[in-house]
């Protein structure tokens, strides 16, 4: 509840721990690299939704920064060229899309997805031709399965499929179109 542990793989003893003042992680921890030659991790706080960059300095573990990215999450990043895309909601049940930039601990870019369209699963990321296609799903009625584009910017997101019942459908044969249901040009 609210901390990040390092343990002992041979003996389960607690090595080092972080508190995250009593935010709960509801998430994966991930990896991110490294920071000044040491692994580096990233946890999320569920609410208030919070990136934490963690860093493992022998068997101590600290907070390196942290960036607050919406009212609550319990989505796992997706991390890939120094971003890590993240899902959530706002305070208005609004759903988000949002990626933060890791050197800076910052966010770049925020998508409102609609109401009640939380991002809860882990986006999935894949770096080709130069850039980062990222897939992620939003909690909608009908599903929807989006891909955002950073090249080296967020220049689209669109959707990918429409989920009906057990079938789903390619996005250009749904009816009404997914752009009129979500809010996408």
């Amino acid at each position: 509840s609210g901390c990040v542990k390092l343990i002992d793989g041979k003996s389960g003893k607690v090595k080092s721990s972080v508190s995250l003042s009593g935010n709960p992680v509801r998430a994966t921890i991930v990896s991110a690299g490294t920071e000044d030659g040491n692994p580096a991790f990233l946890a999320v706080g569920r609410q208030p939704a919070t990136l934490y960059k963690i860093v493992r300095e022998g068997d101590t573990l600290r907070i390196a920064s942290s960036c607050a990215f919406a009212n609550t999450s319990t989505s796992t990043p997706a991390v890939a060229n120094g971003k890590a895309y993240i899902g959530g909601s706002d305070a208005s049940n609004n759903g988000q899309f949002t990626v933060i930039d890791l050197a800076s601990m910052t966010v770049e870019k925020s998508f409102d997805m609609g109401k009640y369209a939380e991002v809860k699963a882990s986006p999935i990321a894949s770096v080709q031709a130069g850039g980062v296609y990222v897939y992620f799903t939003c909690n909608t009625l009908p599903a929807l399965l989006l891909l955002a584009l950073q090249l080296p910017l967020l220049e689209a997101r669109r959707p990918v499929f429409l989920a009906r019942g057990k079938l789903a459908v390619p996005c250009e044969t749904a009816r009404p179109p997914i752009s009129a249901c979500c809010g996408l040009a």
